[in-house]
């Protein structure tokens, strides 16, 4: 949500935003997307203007996206946005390592290479707030406001391309109500 805040301010539109669901795995995202998709199908709820889709990716890269894409109905809506990290979006934290150092204090890393074991950047993540002598009782979420203020679009971008295309994605749609 912070990304989506700082995406709307550089582009001038005011956000509401309305979490729907944030718990469960892709199977779960993929179920009550479907059940909120027939209840705003039906008149039972009203569809957003943007409506973002967030999953991890798992190391599927497309071929989650597409799972996603299969079951969006695009009369529905007017724009979809997917946020799919890809592997998973404690990476994105860490995508900007100077954002990252300016608001935890600390340098984190990322590899050269993407790993794919599912608790890989969420132990990479919650040792790099140790190293800066804090904790993170939320896993590091609690960090995400102060790393998105910070963080450089070309940067984090360049080290991974899933929040590049988030970020491309977001401002595309938002700055369609411009």
């Amino acid at each position: 949500m912070p990304l989506l805040r700082r995406i709307a301010n550089e582009v001038g539109v005011v956000v509401d935003i309305r979490v729907r669901s944030n718990v469960g795995g892709h199977p779960r995202v993929v179920a009550e997307f479907e059940l909120y998709q027939t209840l705003v199908r039906k008149g039972v709820m009203n569809a957003p203007d943007v409506l973002v889709i967030a999953t991890d990716a798992n190391c599927l890269g497309q071929k989650r996206r597409k799972e996603i894409q299969d079951v969006v109905k695009s009369q529905v809506w007017a724009h979809v946005v997917l946020a799919c990290p890809d592997p998973h979006v404690e990476r994105w934290y860490m995508a900007d390592g100077d954002a990252f150092h300016e608001a935890v204090g600390s340098r984190p890393s990322l590899g050269k290479k993407k790993k794919c074991n599912r608790d890989e950047y969420k132990r990479r993540l919650v040792s790099a707030i140790s190293k800066a002598d804090q904790i993170a009782p939320l896993g590091g979420i609690e960090f995400a406001t102060d790393i998105i203020a910070n963080m450089n679009q070309y940067r984090a971008g360049k080290a991974d391309a899933s929040l590049k295309r988030l970020w491309q994605d977001l401002k595309t749609s938002l700055g369609s109500f411009a």
